[in-house]
């Protein structure tokens, strides 16, 4: 009994000790809340966003001209003492110089209209990144509070075996203190009751790994901040229409909308390399306004200055430069065949990933329905077995096996409803529609 005891004492603290901290309650929108406002990878997109906004404006495309200004000062101080010089001893001259410039870009094959296109669809590849990203953390989020649901699940129907166990052993020893009961028959009652509390043991380890994985998507200490989950493993079948999901994958999905914006980038570069075998016009113009002040020993200062304004145009034709541009041209070609092939991949691996989860979706409905049948088929047993062996008709094993089947069933079931889940969920991120969980 004490070597009982002092195995089961540990599993006691352990099962109480999560009471002893505030528990704080947490749905699953909550939760995914938390994880999505958290997660360092969404930040690292929604910054990367920020950037790409800051990128797309006119200025960087080209379009713009350049103008810039200029001011430059100096000081001469010199000491001529010469014979050949008609004006020899100290003098200073002092100057100022001031230029401003102006270019533009006339014409260059509309390369700054590409060029606009092109920050304008890496803003738009951005924007669909962070998207990308809320989406994936909201389904990890949701996969990982399902989980800790199931493993609470399982807990709770191993904890409920061990409780009727221990009752029954502590019967049990009674009955061998006063005689009624045979040592073999305590032993008997003593391994099940260990058996029952190493299983609870094992599913508590579960439990703890399941909510630990949880608090690191949700940025939290476990130990610290201890949350219950209030959201239950229920489902509600869904009536999945190939055609409409198909649809919304074309339109909705975020990885498929990302290789759509690499094709159109692909293409955007190949016109640019087109725009580079054309010719371009400059207008360049430049105004230069100096004045200056020489003074000799003994002699009056004399002033003087410059004004220059220059005004002209630039054709640059490219000729020959060892077919560089040409090949280049020929390369984005190829690269943009090779996008849109890769597109085609998507769309076949999707439609794929699609028959795999809607076919998947409904094994996992006849498993759920298979399992209700066994556990109300083991229900039913059990409540016999229970008045058989209060009359003593059956023993407590038999009782107990049977309690035991229907806990296996149970859990059956609960696994095939987060099945179902998983499933439901990766249909949701592969449609799209997991942006409704989002905050």
């Amino acid at each position: 009994m004490k070597r009982l005891f002092a195995l089961l004492l540990p599993l006691l603290v352990a099962c109480n000790a999560a009471g002893l901290l505030a528990q704080q309650n947490l749905s699953l929108k909550e939760a995914i809340k938390l994880a999505v406002e958290r997660s360092l990878q969404v930040k690292i997109a929604g910054t990367e966003t920020k950037i790409a906004h800051n990128n797309n404006h006119a200025g960087a495309s080209g379009i713009l001209p350049v103008v810039g200004a200029q001011l430059y000062i100096g000081n001469n101080i010199n000491t001529i003492n010469n014979a050949a010089e008609f004006a020899n001893g100290y003098y200073t001259n002092s100057w100022a110089n001031m230029a401003a410039s102006l270019n533009y870009v006339v014409f260059d094959g509309f390369q700054f209209t590409i060029n606009r296109q092109r920050l304008q669809l890496a803003q738009q590849q951005a924007e669909t990144v962070y998207e990308t990203q809320q989406q994936q953390t909201a389904l990890n989020t949701a996969l990982a509070y399902y989980k800790a649901v199931l493993e609470k699940s399982k807990l709770e129907a191993a904890r409920k075996t061990y409780k009727f166990t221990e009752e029954r052993y502590k019967n049990a020893l009674l009955q061998q203190r006063l005689g009624t009961l045979s040592q073999y028959d305590l032993g008997q009652y003593e391994i099940a009751c260990l058996a029952d509390s190493a299983a609870v043991y094992l599913q508590q380890n579960a439990f703890i790994t399941a909510m630990n994985d949880l608090a690191l998507l949700l940025q939290t200490d476990p130990e610290t901040t201890p949350v219950t989950l209030t959201d239950t493993l229920e489902y509600r079948p869904v009536a999945w229409l190939k055609n409409a999901v198909t649809q919304q994958i074309l339109t909705n999905n975020t990885q498929y909308k990302q290789l759509q914006l690499n094709v159109s980038l692909l293409k955007n570069n190949t016109r640019l390399k087109k725009a580079s075998l054309l010719p371009s016009l400059h207008f360049n113009a430049a105004l230069i306004k100096g004045v200056n002040r020489i003074r000799f020993d003994n002699l009056p200062a004399q002033n003087g200055g410059e004004f220059n304004l220059n005004v002209g145009l630039g054709l640059q034709i490219p000729v020959w430069e060892g077919n560089i541009r040409k090949r280049n041209l020929q390369q984005a070609v190829l690269l943009q065949k090779i996008g849109e092939y890769r597109l085609q991949i998507a769309e076949q691996e999707l439609s794929n990933q699609l028959n795999n989860l809607m076919s998947g979706y409904q094994r996992q409905l006849k498993i759920i329905e298979i399992q209700e049948k066994i556990m109300a088929s083991a229900s039913a047993t059990i409540k016999l077995a229970a008045q058989r062996y209060q009359s003593g008709i059956s023993n407590f094993l038999e009782y107990r096996n049977l309690q035991t089947e229907y806990n296996k069933a149970q859990t059956a079931k609960l696994q095939a409803i987060f099945e179902l889940k998983v499933t439901e969920l990766n249909m949701m991120l592969l449609s799209g529609n997991i942006s409704d969980l989002l905050p």
